[in-house]
């Protein structure tokens, strides 16, 4: 739920006068903007007005809303999550009234393509070939409404070819091949586009984007910096600067830009929040904000999931254990739930019904290498080992295929152990040479999920000892 999406370049903002947008004539002394994307200017004395109008009054539920927002990030501030919790539910509530009361005034120059036959746009660019904005406008029809982004990358690049001075055109394409996972391709067309404008937030974030796709978090994290700075309330800066902090084990700095998240965003980052502050062991205060989060409509997997891991790591496995049995309640098609259920069920040795759960989760989605692991440990631990090897071997093929390596060097561990304990050392020295090789430095995960207190000291002596086997 916080993968990092590309960010397409917004409207361009409208452009008006400093006079008083209500009553045309004094000085605008007070900008607030509208859910719709409008801003509106108002005076003191119209600004006093607006307040006191009725509340369908879209400028009086806009000065409501900012007095809201503004509230609950003094709550943020002051660290009272509940009230910022509260607070959040009111401003959720007034932007759903004021974009209910708001109206709109088309723009003669929008295009609504999902109302548009796909062929009319083909037919408008194959007739206007020198004509940019024809190119650019099937393009971005065959990336965003038929996901398309072959295709849109070409006509995108077509479009750059007849109007290379447009920033919208160059961070599209970055769009469409971030799609298509060519990260590499996608940094350059943001590079280009951010030498017409450096200062581009949406542009910045998209280019931190691909960098963490790369794995390059250093360079990432110097782009977030930048697009916080030059669009200070940009959620997805905040956050995405906060995963990547996270991914550093940064994570007081995490814990910052979470709070900052909040402030703007208080759904999405009262999760990540409470999981920066669990990795810095403040439990209670992560507890407590889970607990809302559970409580809340519409309730997430998520949410629930994160609880029960702040449950796990306090050793209460039997409220993990409920609290992942309510999920698997309210969200029966999630796959996940069932997963942690039954790695939960495993450390509370409930083997057979964490086998069950993990056959559950893998019914959804097969795709899951640790899961495959999981049910291979449990099924280890109830001596049906001809079931457990298969998914142990299906984990390895998995995490191959993700070039995921502490996956795969733990599922190696795992049927390494299998092979040991039936005294085919050959097999078995060939899979703890294989969980080495993936992962030489980390045994976290193979202690996490049961691999029998292993770790690399005791992997490489039983290595020395089978080669003196044979």
């Amino acid at each position: 739920a916080f993968g990092a999406q590309p960010n397409r370049a917004p409207p361009k903002p409208n452009t008006v006068d400093n006079k008083c947008q209500k009553c045309q004539t004094n000085e605008a002394t007070f900008q607030a903007k509208l859910v719709n994307g409008n801003t509106v200017k108002l005076c003191e004395e119209c600004k006093t007005a607006v307040t006191s109008a009725t509340s369908n009054d879209p400028a009086a539920l806009q000065t409501q809303l900012d007095q809201v927002e503004q509230q609950m990030k003094e709550a943020a501030d002051n660290e009272d999550f509940t009230l910022a919790a509260e607070l959040r539910d009111r401003f959720k509530a007034l932007q759903e009234k004021l974009a209910s009361t708001s109206s709109t005034t088309p723009d003669d120059e929008t295009v609504d393509y999902g109302k548009i036959d796909i062929s009319d746009l083909e037919k408008l660019a194959a007739d206007n070939p020198k004509d940019a904005v024809k190119q650019h406008a099937l393009a971005f029809a065959y990336a965003t409404i038929h996901n398309r982004y072959e295709d849109a990358v070409v006509y995108y690049r077509k479009a750059i070819a007849l109007d290379e001075k447009q920033i919208d055109y160059h961070n599209d394409l970055g769009v469409a091949l971030y799609e298509l996972e060519q990260y590499s391709e996608a940094i350059k067309a943001y590079t280009t586009a951010l030498k017409l404008n450096p200062n581009h937030a949406n542009v910045l974030v998209n280019k931190a984007n691909a960098h963490r796709q790369l794995n390059e978090p250093k360079e990432a994290l110097s782009l977030y910096n930048d697009a916080v700075r030059h669009e200070p309330t940009m959620i997805g800066a905040w956050l995405n600067r906060g995963n990547t902090k996270l991914e550093m084990n940064d994570f007081a700095g995490a814990v910052e830009d979470y709070r900052k998240t909040l402030q703007l965003d208080a759904d999405r980052a009262m999760i990540k929040l409470a999981i920066a502050l669990g990795e810095l062991d403040q439990l209670d205060e992560a507890q407590k904000l889970l607990i809302r989060c559970v409580a809340a409509s519409p309730p997430t997997s998520r949410a629930h999931l994160t609880l029960a891991q702040i449950y796990e790591k306090q050793n209460d496995l039997v409220e993990a254990i409920r609290i992942c049995k309510e999920a698997v309640k309210k969200f029966s098609s999630d796959a996940q739930v069932y997963a942690q259920l039954g790695s939960l069920y495993y450390q509370n040795r409930e083997l057979q019904d964490s086998i069950a759960m993990c056959k559950k989760s893998l019914e959804l989605d097969d795709s899951s290498s640790a899961v495959h692991n999981q049910c291979g440990v449990s099924l280890l631990a109830v001596h049906k080992n001809e079931d457990a090897e298969k998914h142990f071997k299906k984990a390895m093929e998995l995490a191959t295929n993700n070039d995921a390596t502490s996956a795969l060097a733990s599922a190696a561990a795992n049927l390494g152990h299998l092979y040991d304990d039936q005294g085919n050392y050959a097999e078995a020295k060939i899979q703890f040479e294989k969980s080495l090789a993936a992962d030489p430095d980390n045994v976290s995960t193979l202690n996490k999920i049961g691999a029998n207190s292993v770790n690399l000291r005791v992997i490489k002596e039983r290595i020395i000892r089978f080669s003196r086997n044979f």
